[in-house]
């Protein structure tokens, strides 16, 4: 999520914006189990309340969480990460949370765009069997809308990895923006994830070939839902430049991922915290 989300925002520059692809923040896109509206948490809501919106925004921080290896995984790994948010007006953004993208002219209360953002995919040898094929790490297009009914917030995305699991994820997301007195907010709510059959066989399919080598069934997911999660993130603006956001997540696999010999666990907790300056 980008910090920050509910005090006026002061301009910047940094001319680091290609690198931040190769810079993906902890709350990427694909880490389990972060609900995805969870990396722009907040963004629209400023946007309806921000009283002296500036014409560029720069926030440099450090995001660190501990989150399940892959989807399906029982082992945590640890990620660490700078924080790099770059916006001009709410016309585009690159940031090492949100992905590198743009929005279109909307209604004040619809923000819709596009964006470029990261699944981290999964290596071989973190697989229940090492002999599984790893899924490797992408970018991914995303499209997204979201309308805000204050406090509440519904977001949809769709987003298509360019390369890994090479196959079709959307979201379907609500949550909710609560102040906690004049400094704190808590955003909160659920999310259902449903993927096409290129990314189930990815992630939760066994071939033939992977079968007789390891001697485990074949198994060959469908399309359909493939989690739903529980999300949480709580914002403290601590003065007019620093702030720090806690976030955590749950999730529950659903449907064919329940059933494929390479889950090894159906339910993830985990979360992380970030620290940042607003220039």
């Amino acid at each position: 999520m980008n910090v920050f989300l509910t005090e006026p925002r002061r301009g910047g520059f940094a001319p680091w914006l290609a690198a931040l692809l190769f810079l993906p923040g902890v709350q990427a896109a694909g880490l389990s189990p972060l609900a995805e509206w969870q990396s722009s948490a907040g963004v629209l809501f400023e946007q309806l309340f921000e009283t002296a919106p500036s014409k560029w925004s720069t926030t440099l921080g450090f995001d660190y969480a501990r989150l399940a290896a892959y989807p399906g995984a029982s082992n945590y790994k640890e990620l660490s990460a700078p924080l790099i948010d770059v916006r001009y007006r709410d016309r585009w953004f690159a940031s090492t949370v949100e992905g590198l993208g743009v929005t279109v002219p909307s209604p004040a209360t619809v923000r819709a765009g596009a964006a470029i953002t990261y699944d981290f995919g999964r290596r071989a040898d973190q697989g229940p069997h090492h002999d599984l094929p790893g899924v490797d790490a992408a970018p991914e297009l995303k499209l997204f809308v979201e309308k805000a009914l204050t406090p509440v917030l519904i977001r949809l995305d769709l987003r298509r990895a360019l390369g890994g699991y090479d196959g079709w994820v959307a979201d379907l997301s609500m949550y909710a923006a609560l102040p906690i007195g004049k400094s704190v907010v808590l955003f909160i709510g659920p999310s259902l994830t449903a993927a096409d059959g290129r990314y189930m066989r990815s992630y939760y399919g066994v071939s033939a070939a992977v079968a007789s080598m390891a001697g485990g069934p074949v198994f060959q997911p469908d399309s359909g839902l493939e989690s739903a999660t529980l999300g949480a993130t709580l914002y403290w603006a601590i003065n007019d430049h620093w702030g720090i956001e806690g976030y955590g997540a749950q999730d529950r696999l659903l449907g064919d991922a329940t059933h494929s010999p390479v889950t090894e666990s159906q339910s993830h907790l985990g979360g992380g915290f970030a620290v940042a300056y607003q220039l």
